[in-house]
């Protein structure tokens, strides 16, 4: 079967372009009843039709080719959704590219250290401890190797630093001294994209060790999910510490300056979206997703957390038309073969560098779609290889460490 999944060009063009087929149908659909009535009514004062006969013709199969097409391409679409959710209960069954939603514990259950890895996904270990220190020169990005579908990511710049989620609790002392290695004595911000703990796990013990002046949070209020409490109670420790509590619902907290760099948050608007099974589950939490774009030199370095589409009212194709054209992309849930890095926003986002935060391995369905989606595509850096490092020069040439 020739579908998304398979990779073929021909559904790769039809999946990106169904408005524009659609629209193409119904143009000929409106020459071929305008040429209709003409022959009409040139029949009736016996006037020659036989030309506009031709056209109507060829008109008609123009049109039943569009109609045709149109009608493949949304095959392909329910296909490609098919063909997903396949894809992610192979993954369960084969229990090496979990979906995150699939082994969550009950952090009201059990809230153990040992436990709290166990969140989202396989953590994938990778020994950091002794990775020599990072050097700060000018604006930098660091997007840290934390392991693999798990992230953290330090942004410095003018003596300023920020940090975009906190990877697991097992993390956290590796983060903190990183942060320490490169002078940081305190957060400028702290935004935390969502309620899973490979995005938050940490946040207790560098809250605790490097004061945070502004905690980003996006309330995911009164839902079923079994990570609201552990969200609400690190709102609780941040207001016990002084910092100041920004909910990205208010228009003033979606963007926020450090040093040169500028940077907007997207997807700010609370979701109520569905898991498969229908309920309420963690899957809202990928769905609520804040994301970010870190402005630099006229470059946009795009975070989409773990934002998906697919059973997700389209949170991520909306949030690309918003972005629109970035350079840097940090994909979507890791680039795990899931529901994420969807062919109608990367069709949008067209990055040319992309930053993996997993193995190639479990990312190269993800990849293969950014290729497909993103003309200047130039290549793709994996955390899981080594701390990845970004300085942006003021021409806008980028320079990456690996």
């Amino acid at each position: 079967m020739n579908t998304i999944c398979n990779d073929n060009n021909l559904s790769y063009f039809l999946f990106n372009n169904r408005n524009l087929v659609n629209q193409i149908g119904i143009v000929l659909l409106g020459l071929t009843l305008l040429l209709w009535i003409v022959v009409f009514l040139r029949k009736r004062k016996n006037k020659k039709i036989k030309p506009f006969v031709i056209g109507y013709i060829v008109l008609g199969i123009f049109f039943s080719i569009s109609i045709g097409l149109s009608i493949f391409s949304s095959k392909i679409q329910k296909e490609y959704e098919i063909c997903l959710e396949e894809e992610e209960l192979k993954a369960i069954q084969a229990k090496d590219v979990l979906p995150s939603e699939i082994i969550e514990k009950d952090p009201r259950d059990s809230l153990k250290e040992e436990d709290m890895d166990l969140e989202e996904g396989i953590e994938i270990t990778e020994e950091n401890s002794d990775e020599e220190d990072l050097e700060a020169p000018g604006n930098m990005i660091y997007f840290l190797n934390v392991g693999a579908g798990t992230e953290s990511f330090i942004l410095q710049d003018q003596g300023h630093f920020g940090l975009i989620d906190t990877s697991y609790n097992s993390k956290a002392d590796f983060i903190v001294k990183q942060l320490k290695a490169l002078g940081a004595e305190e957060l400028d911000f702290l935004v935390i994209t969502h309620a899973h703990l490979d995005h938050m796990g940490g946040y207790s013990k560098i809250m605790s060790s490097i004061p945070v002046k502004t905690l980003y949070i996006k309330n995911p209020g009164n839902v079923n999910s079994n990570y609201v409490p552990t969200y609400l109670s690190m709102i609780k420790e941040a207001e016990e510490k002084g910092t100041t509590i920004c909910d990205v619902k208010e228009e003033l907290c979606q963007s926020m300056e450090l040093g040169y760099m500028h940077l907007d948050l997207y997807n700010t608007e609370f979701v109520n979206a569905k898991g498969v099974d229908g309920l309420d589950r963690s899957r809202v939490e990928n769905a609520n997703s804040m994301t970010l774009v870190a402005t630099i030199n006229h470059k946009k370095v795009y975070f989409a957390s773990d934002i998906g589409d697919y059973f997700d009212k389209k949170q991520e194709t909306k949030t690309a038309k918003e972005v629109g054209d970035i350079d840097v992309y940090k994909a979507a849930h890791h680039g795990y073969i899931s529901y994420n890095n969807s062919l109608e926003a990367l069709s949008i986002l067209k990055p040319e560098y992309v930053i993996m935060t997993n193995t190639k391995e479990l990312s190269k369905v993800s990849l293969n779609r950014i290729k497909n989606t993103s003309p200047d595509y130039q290549k793709t850096y994996y955390t899981t290889n080594g701390t990845i490092t970004l300085h942006i020069n003021m021409d806008g040439t980028m320079e990456f460490n690996q």
